[in-house]
């Protein structure tokens, strides 16, 4: 079983390909909202790759960060949010979580 345990996006612009243009109908001047998601396995192996060619007048980007603070103990690792301290604990990090989602307009 195959559990995706973090994931990398990169959100970028490019003018399609001729063929892609035709898939979609659309110009191949008309940009295109980009979204690559590389997912990754609790090992760091990579499960998974996609790739989103998305038209931006279609589609609305939306980021939400949450501040997380990841407490360690020996080999426990809990994920709490920032909400409390513990000062027994001897390793404190902190990360964030992003939750990004696409909402289609039409």
């Amino acid at each position: 079983r195959v559990i995706p345990w973090r994931a990398n996006f990169i959100i970028s612009s490019e003018l399609p390909s001729a063929q892609l243009a035709q898939r979609l109908h659309v110009s191949p001047t008309t940009p295109l909202l980009v979204l690559e998601r590389v997912s990754f396995d609790k090992n760091d192996k990579v499960i998974e790759k996609t790739v989103h060619h998305l038209l931006p007048e279609v589609y609305k980007l939306s980021v939400k960060v949450k501040r997380m603070t990841v407490k360690r103990t020996d080999d426990q690792i809990r994920i709490l949010t920032s909400g409390g301290c513990d000062s027994s604990i001897s390793l404190r990090c902190y990360y964030f979580s992003v939750d990004i989602s696409l909402k289609l307009l039409l």
